[in-house]
């Protein structure tokens, strides 16, 4: 992310220039011309905004390796565009992605001239020595060639100590996915920018299959549904399977927890824990929840509906006051709401938001709320097809559940999609498509676009 940036002018056109034209006739000067021409530069108003302004140069400092020309071409800000910090920003990231530069090794300054451009200073830190070789010891299982791609790591380019240990990072996900969890990776060589060697020592360790799976503190729900859930599986007849890998332990976790929200339990809380066995190629893992109490529906409301009253849609809802909280049901009734709205050409959103009573412990109110309800539907503008070179304008038209000037139906662009690959005469791989257009005058009228892809026997 860019440091934050200063904003100066200069007091001197002249000088501006007559700098310039020094560093563009005599380049060994560029160094002392730059100080030089800090020295002239004056601070501004701490009130000025350089948003939007234009760009009068892009210039590196303190590089010595790379050349100002292949930095910038990194960058997307170019002289001639206009000043946004957003781009400042991707400017940076995109900088340190080179493995260039040290980390935290870019800042730009930005310097407003006199006749309201800016000029940005790119200060860069060069990482100044080289890989000379890299080494992988104790890698039997995995090919170098895919280590190589694990890190990333190259002979010949700058050292770079942080990309050395996300490499390190890398190798070792990589081990513990293959379901060796007891792996270690230790960067030996290649941690200090001094460095010329980057060495891995690799402990592959054994094969870890799970022995067994255990929910300790499940009494409200079935545990035989939970399981069903789980992505971490035991083995098979003893040898078949169950692969360990920790990265499935999160999924689990937030399977379980959905679980219980689906079933009114809002504060549940689920700890995986891995138990090593007396044999180091197993494990058991044991999943420990808290329940807590179940919530009950204290009331449901509909906020942000204009088109429609509270009371009309309400009577689509199933969730009841004094029902227990069940999430599939709410999730139901959102998208029955927003169908209700989609048939009669209004692409809105709903979210159902929980609030708990206070007051009231396991109680909570449920709300939908209508996003972007504007009070008048949409309607059909232009139909445009593209891509049917030799299918009828008509054929296509004729599988379309809309014509131009009626409501939109949102609910039924699906319908029209399927009715079109049903067809059989365009690319399954590449299937037709049914977009709204938007409208850059906001009207009702909104234009849809068709995209097909005709198969040879379309042609």
């Amino acid at each position: 992310m860019p440091q934050q940036r200063r904003k100066e002018c200069c007091p001197s056109s002249f000088w501006t220039g007559v700098f310039g034209r020094l560093l563009s006739h005599f380049p060994a000067l560029a160094f002392l011309g730059f100080v030089a021409a800090l020295m002239l530069i004056h601070p501004a108003r701490a009130e000025e905004n350089l948003q939007g302004k234009i760009i009068a140069d892009v210039i590196p400092v303190g590089n010595r390796i790379r050349t100002a020309e292949q930095i910038r071409s990194k960058m997307l800000t170019r002289p001639g565009s206009r000043y946004d910090d957003q781009t400042l920003q991707e400017d940076v990231r995109r900088l340190h992605a080179t493995k260039w530069f040290v980390p935290g090794g870019v800042q730009i300054l930005a310097h407003l001239d006199p006749d309201g451009r800016v000029t940005l200073l790119v200060h860069v830190q060069e990482l100044s020595q080289t890989v000379e070789e890299v080494h992988y010891l104790g890698a039997q299982h995995l090919r170098l060639s895919e280590l190589q791609q694990l890190t990333g790591i190259r002979k010949g380019e700058p050292m770079n100590p942080l990309a050395n240990e996300l490499g390190r990072q890398a190798i070792q996900r990589r081990y513990q996915e293959e379901g060796r969890y007891f792996a270690t990776v230790e960067l030996v060589e290649g941690s200090r920018p001094t460095d010329r060697r980057v060495v891995y020592r690799i402990v592959e360790g054994p094969v870890v299959k799970v022995a067994g799976i255990e929910l300790r503190g499940v009494e409200q729900a079935s545990q035989a549904r939970i399981r069903t859930l789980l992505v971490t599986q035991k083995r098979l007849l003893g040898f078949l399977g169950g692969k360990f890998n920790p990265m499935t332990l999160e999924i689990d976790r937030q399977k379980i927890i959905d679980y219980y929200h689906g079933l009114g339990y809002l504060d549940v809380q689920v700890t995986p824990e891995v138990v090593p066995l007396p044999d180091p190629g197993l494990v058991r893992v044991v999943y420990h929840v808290r329940e807590g109490r179940p919530y009950h529906v204290a009331a449901r409301t509909i906020s942000g509906a204009k088109s429609f009253s509270p009371e009309r849609l309400e009577a689509l809802t199933e969730l009841k006051p004094g029902e227990r909280y069940d999430l599939r049901v709410v999730q139901a009734d959102a998208q029955r709401i927003k169908d209700y709205y989609g048939m009669r050409g209004y692409p809105v959103a709903v979210e159902p938001r929980l609030y708990e009573v206070a007051g009231q412990p396991g109680a909570v109110q449920v709300q939908y709320e209508v996003i972007n309800d504007r009070g008048e539907p949409d309607r059909v503008g232009r139909i445009i097809i593209e891509g049917n070179e030799v299918t009828k304008r008509r054929v296509i038209l004729n599988e379309l559940p809309f014509r131009p000037g009626q409501i939109l139906p949102y609910d039924r662009l699906d319908e029209a999609r399927m009715r079109l690959a049903r067809l059989g005469i365009f690319d399954p791989e590449d299937p037709p498509t049914v977009e709204v257009l938007p409208n850059e005058w906001d009207s009702v009228f909104k234009d849809i676009r068709i995209r097909v892809k005709e198969t040879r026997t379309g042609q």
